[in-house]
């Protein structure tokens, strides 16, 4: 799974790896890519949602499609 986090996030989540797997892909001044390898848990993508626009989702294309159902229910309610 590739996830891009602005400068900022991206500082939080080298302090406090999101899983053991993590590792770093690429790096800029505006944001770094992250590896992680996993099965995406209920507990994971809830975390992932807690970055909002902080974090984009590269790959897989099915996870991405999840998180973005579970966005677009999170709408409804606004």
């Amino acid at each position: 799974m590739l996830l891009e986090y602005d400068f900022e996030q991206a500082n939080y989540v080298k302090a406090l790896p999101l899983h053991h797997s993590q590792k770093i892909v690429s790096e800029n001044k505006n944001s770094t890519v992250f590896n992680v390898f996993l099965v995406p848990t209920y507990d994971f993508q809830r975390e992932i949602l807690s970055y909002g626009e902080r974090v984009k989702i590269l790959s897989p294309e099915s996870f991405k499609n999840e998180m973005k159902a579970i966005i677009q229910l999170m709408l409804k309610n606004f």
